[in-house]
């Protein structure tokens, strides 16, 4: 799935992210690859669950973006509880450990300066593809 179908069915499942706008075009929440979707998924579940059980409006959190930086997940948030800081924290650390391309088990790696989380099978393929374009020798 691309970013655009992968944003789209995160502001299906959760209305309460603000990432569409009246004409339901993508605004860009989402900067990422589609392996990390359950990833993003399971983390505003466990968001939603946190606000629910205090009877908190879910639409008062500002949710800027998810992208990935430095090889991981980052999630820009604000104007919530202090819980979810700690499960963004948490989604975060997790993302280390899955392949932001299929979603299978993966691990940080670096190709020229470049880091990213690969499986093996992602990161052979990556790198095959920086050699065939000359990026690294």
């Amino acid at each position: 799935m691309d970013r655009k179908e992968m944003e789209c069915r995160l502001h299906e499942r959760f209305s309460w992210l603000d990432s569409l706008d009246e004409q339901n075009s993508v605004l860009g929440l989402v900067f990422c690859k589609s392996g990390w979707y359950n990833l993003i998924c399971e983390m505003l579940t466990e968001i939603e669950q946190v606000y629910n059980s205090k009877n908190l409006q879910l639409k008062s959190i500002d949710l800027y973006e998810i992208k990935e930086k430095y090889g991981t997940m980052q999630t820009d948030v604000g104007n919530c509880i202090p819980e979810v800081y700690e499960i963004v924290e948490r989604y975060e650390a997790k993302s280390e450990g899955v392949c932001e391309v299929c979603g299978a088990e993966g691990s940080l790696h670096d190709i020229d300066e470049w880091l990213m989380v690969r499986c093996e099978k992602c990161f052979h393929e990556r790198k095959r593809r920086f050699y065939k374009r000359g990026l690294i020798t």
